[in-house]
């Protein structure tokens, strides 16, 4: 016979348990955990994982936890492939995009003008495009986005 469930409360998650000392506390807390080594499947300290998870292995993690004086070794693992079909590019390389740059940011505006932008003062927008600022700080500025 079950007895009253109790609500036990460890940082952010919250446990049901029937008994006090059944109650799991969370494996580590996020602030104490640091990542210190990301391998590869089958590199040397991943190689036995790599045998037990095969191609679903991504890679393995050792975090140590300060707090409880712990390692943990954790796996990012696949759990489903499905096929996925990119969505086509916002912009074309010869599509002219407008450019939001603030006045105050010359920085930014003589970036536009070596570019090859335009200035045009209805819209107060810059006209370039995308090729010239494709991978580029300028990007972010783009308006509409």
């Amino acid at each position: 016979m079950r007895g009253p469930q109790e609500r036990i409360s460890f940082g952010s998650k919250i446990f049901r348990s029937t008994n006090k000392l059944q109650a799991e506390a969370p494996l580590f807390t996020e602030d104490s955990v640091r990542t210190r080594l990301i391998l590869k499947p089958g590199q040397p300290g991943a190689k036995r994982l790599t045998k037990k998870y095969g191609d679903s292995l991504l890679c393995v993690r050792f975090k140590y936890d300060e707090a409880t004086r712990q390692r943990l070794t954790t796996v990012e693992l696949v759990v489903e492939r499905a096929d996925w079909t990119p969505p086509p590019p916002r912009y074309t390389v010869d599509t002219l995009v407008p450019l939001r740059i603030d006045a105050f940011d010359m920085a930014s505006r003589s970036q536009a003008k070596s570019a090859g932008g335009r200035w045009n003062p209805e819209k107060k927008l810059w006209f370039v495009k995308y090729e010239k600022i494709a991978g580029t700080a300028l990007e972010k500025h783009i308006a509409g986005r």
